[in-house]
């Protein structure tokens, strides 16, 4: 298991990161959940480079970073993360 909230306080270390989510999501060619981030405005390889190098193995965003125009929350700012895996689920990214 990895804690979306461990990843996300990493991604909030990088400079050109303004708001970030992190959730898993399933990869048929791993069998298994794998890390995933999603930002906005930023370098997808860098990002990925900066969390990779500062957590283990399995915690390494093997799913990538995606770019969207926004990351859904609710009014009190928390990150709806079920939203997020919708969204990766019908291929509905924006």
């Amino acid at each position: 298991y990895v804690a979306p909230r461990e990843l996300e306080s990493i991604l909030f270390k990088h400079d050109a990161v303004l708001d970030a989510a992190a959730t898993g999501h399933f990869s048929e060619k791993e069998a298994t959940e794998v890390p995933i981030a999603f930002k906005s405005q930023v370098l997808a390889e860098k990002i990925q480079s900066f969390v990779n190098e500062k957590v283990e193995p399995h915690k390494k965003l093997r799913g990538g970073v995606r770019f969207i125009h926004r990351i859904p929350k609710i009014e009190a700012g928390k990150t709806l993360r079920r939203v997020l895996k919708e969204q990766l689920k019908n291929d509905k990214m924006i």
